[in-house]
């Protein structure tokens, strides 16, 4: 177990047992899991990116439709 889930528990007030509890878990998971953990931990995020990409990129053009100001003319009479 890394040592931020240790700082977690400790600062979530879980007692040592608790700990120790979830370290012996973490220490049972074999390398297939982890790595099928990986694969559907990345397969999740490209879903989450594919369905937000379209609504991001209309929010920039948005942004830059906003940064584009008309070019302000001063016509001064004869």
């Amino acid at each position: 177990m890394d040592n931020f889930m240790r700082k977690f528990l400790k600062h979530r007030k879980f007692s040592n047992d608790i700990a120790k509890a979830v370290e012996e878990k973490t220490l049972k998971t074999t390398a297939e899991q982890e790595m099928e953990h990986r694969l559907l931990a990345e397969a999740m995020t490209k879903g989450v990116i594919n369905e937000m990409m379209p609504t991001f990129r209309k929010m920039l053009e948005n942004q830059q439709k906003a940064k584009e100001k008309p070019v302000k003319k001063i016509i001064i009479p004869d």
